[in-house]
C-alpha cells in the first residue's frame, strides 16, 4: 500500500508528539531530532543499519519495502513504498485498535499519524488523564495549554507553551547544552551543531553521521 509521503514539516511534529506521548517511532534511517539540525544516518550496506531496518537504499536505512514488513505491534499498518517508511494509518479505521483505542482524533493522512484527539473528552483514556487533558485540535494531540504549567505534567518533554502547544522550546535558551538552537516554527530542539555531536551520541553506530 502506498501512501502520501509526510513532508519534513510534518515529520517534524510527528517526531515532537510523539516524544510527547512517551510513544517512540519506527524511523527506518536515524534521524534524532525534529529542530533545525538534526543528526542523519547513511549506511552503505544493509548491515549498517539498524535491526529495525529491512535494507539499505541510496544511503538511506528503509524500514520497510512492502506493508508486512511494518510491526502491526508497535501500531503501523501501512508502507510509505516510495520512501520505505512504516506508517500508523492511511485511514480512520486503521486508527480503531491502536494502544487499545487510545487514538480517537481518526488518521491524519498527510503524515500517515493516528491523532489523539478531536476534542477535550478525547484526552481522558481508562480514567487517566493524557498530557494536559486538552486537546490540541490542529495537532490532534492532548497538548493544548493556556501557560507553562499546563505542560509539567509527568513525564513531560514539552515544558513550554507556545501559541497555544505545549512544546520543547519557545526559545534557544530553552535547550540543553547551550550550543544547541530552537525551532520555533516546530517548537523543537537541534539535536546537534556539528557531525562529531552525532557520533558521540551514537558511538556503536556503522553508519556515517552528519548534523543537517
Amino acid at each position: 500500500m502506498t501512501a502520501r509521503s509526510p513532508s519534513r514539516a510534518a515529520l517534524a511534529l510527528l517526531t515532537l508528539l510523539a516524544t510527547a506521548c512517551s510513544g517512540g517511532d519506527f524511523v527506518p534511517t536515524p534521524e534524532a531530532g525534529a529542530g533545525p539540525l538534526r543528526c542523519v544516518g547513511a549506511c552503505k550496506a544493509k548491515a549498517d543499519c539498524p535491526t529495525t531496518a529491512v535494507d539499505c537504499v541510496q544511503g538511506k536505512c528503509i524500514a520497510c519495502k512492502v506493508d508486512k514488513d511494518c510491526p502491526a505491534s508497535s501500531g503501523y499498518k501501512a508502507c510509505d513504498v516510495e520512501h520505505g517508511v512504516c506508517l500508523m494509518c492511511t485511514n480512520d479505521a486503521d486508527c480503531a485498535g491502536v494502544a487499545g483505542g487510545r487514538y480517537k482524533g481518526g488518521c491524519e493522512i498527510a503524515t500517515g499519524r493516528c491523532r489523539l484527539c478531536a476534542k477535550d473528552a478525547d484526552c481522558t483514556f481508562s480514567g487517566a488523564t493524557l498530557m494536559t487533558g486538552k486537546c490540541h485540535v490542529m495537532s490532534g494531540s492532548c497538548l493544548a495549554c493556556t501557560k507553562n504549567a499546563d505542560c509539567a505534567f509527568t513525564g513531560s518533554t514539552t515544558k513550554v507553551c507556545t501559541n497555544g502547544l505545549c512544546v520543547a522550546c519557545g526559545v534557544d535558551k530553552d535547550c540543553a547544552s547551550g550550543k544547541l538552537t530552537c525551532d520555533t516554527a516546530t517548537g523543537a530542539c537541534a539535536v546537534c551543531a556539528v557531525a562529531k555531536d552525532c557520533t558521540d551520541t551514537f558511538p556503536t553506530s556503522k553508519l556515517t553521521w552528519s548534523c543537517q
